[in-house]
């Protein structure tokens, strides 16, 4: 079956539909579906999209991460990580993946230093709360 590359409705569902397949165990086949669904995001974005995909990019980072971390290839698992913060993923769940992806890697410093800013995360979350 083909598709009309330009055709923006197509390339957003197709979008979804690999990124919902890439919900599975097996983390080879997942990272097979995630950048599928990162393939037509991109082609999405590029004709002029109405929708803010933003969520859905970092939500297939985050995913990629986590499947790379499962085949211990953390080199990997930390590119994705850091693209999900590029995108604007300020969870303190990214940046204590990223820290043990770091610590896998024997980057000791740079995991405390992201450690660190998630522990400040929640810091100005808990403050945050306490203020209201």
């Amino acid at each position: 079956m083909e598709i009309n590359h330009e055709d923006k409705p197509s390339n957003f569902l197709l979008a979804l539909l690999y990124h919902e397949l890439g919900d599975i165990e097996e983390p080879e086949e997942a990272i097979h579906y995630l950048n599928k669904s990162l393939n037509y995001f991109n082609a999405y974005s590029k004709l002029d999209a109405e929708e803010d995909i933003t969520e859905d990019l970092i939500s297939i980072e985050q995913k990629l991460a986590w499947n790379y971390d499962k085949l211990r290839n953390h080199k990997e698992a930390e590119i994705h990580l850091r693209k999900a913060i590029l995108l604007g993923d300020n969870e303190e769940w990214v940046y204590s993946q990223l820290a043990y992806n770091l610590r896998s890697q024997e980057r000791y410093e740079e995991a405390l230093e992201k450690l660190s800013k998630r522990l400040l995360n929640l810091e100005e979350k808990i403050l945050g709360y306490i203020l209201k």
